[in-house]
């Protein structure tokens, strides 16, 4: 939460990144000739051509690394983009002033930064960016903290019990798992509990959980004695919090201890050719 840091990682390598500098080439086109004697005879024309002047190179980038994910990245390299714009503006236009001071421009700017975020942590959270908030308005809000939090948890849920197919795709893509035609269907025969496929149902768990620990305080509060039940005389109200909360305990500690069951789990990266 401490964004003013930004700034000071900033002056620490101010001077690296100005010797890198940035690519610059002004582009000119003419209009294009005849491609060809057959488009000639039928009044074609090709399309113009596009020259390059190179008038400044760039002769590295900005590497940064998030200790969790890419939401502080993504904060950190709009930083740095904003200073290299501002410093572009001003070496090609003349324009000294900050693009910040510019409300149009600086909300144009913000906003590509935090699309670009939201775009690149759909494809591998499940969700959108956390810290948008601060991207496209420069402060954090109780209302994106509030998504934050709901993203997290979403986050939580996808990653643990919805992700194996996503690792599978990749692996698949990057050629980490080579198909054979020789080999049966690493998905084939997948409700095996051997299989790397196997996973319980999270529903059937919760249905299953709830009606037996439901059961469990019926039994109990109608046949203990009086001294130890003293909820008894509860109104229902209290009763559903509490039974409420007691699940939830529960049933995290029993998720917590056979967790391997129900998370989804890759299959290709179990079978892989290294």
């Amino acid at each position: 939460m401490k964004y003013e840091n930004i700034g000071k990682l900033y002056d620490l390598v101010k001077d690296d990144v100005d010797a890198m500098g940035y690519f610059c080439a002004k582009v000119s086109s003419t209009p294009g000739g005849a491609s060809s004697a057959s488009s000639s005879s039928s009044g074609r024309r090709s399309g113009p051509r596009v020259s390059w002047s190179v008038s400044k190179r760039q002769s590295g980038t900005i590497r940064t690394n998030c200790i969790d994910c890419l939401d502080r990245t993504n904060v950190v390299q709009s930083v740095f983009a904003r200073r290299i714009l501002d410093q572009q503006l001003r070496e090609l236009t003349g324009f000294h002033a900050a693009s910040e001071k510019h409300p149009s421009l600086d909300s144009m700017f913000r906003n590509v930064w935090a699309n670009n975020a939201d775009a690149m942590s759909l494809q591998y959270s499940g969700t959108g960016a956390l810290k948008t908030d601060y991207t496209r308005t420069g402060k954090r809000t109780i209302r994106g903290a509030c998504m934050d939090g709901v993203n997290s948890v979403t986050r939580y849920y996808l990653n643990n019990f919805r992700d194996g197919r996503n690792q599978d795709t990749v692996d698949l893509f990057l050629g980490v798992y080579q198909p054979s035609l020789h080999a049966e269907s690493p998905f084939k025969a997948a409700r095996s509990r051997s299989h790397p496929a196997h996973q319980k149902s999270m529903m059937g768990f919760a249905w299953a959980f709830t009606i037996a620990l439901a059961l469990l305080v019926v039994v109990w509060t109608n046949t203990a004695p009086p001294a130890l039940t003293p909820h008894r005389h509860w109104a229902w109200s209290t009763q559903l919090v509490a039974f409420g909360a007691l699940e939830a305990v529960l049933g995290f500690k029993l998720i917590t201890r056979y967790g391997k069951d129900y998370a989804n789990k890759p299959v290709l990266r179990s079978q892989r050719k290294l």
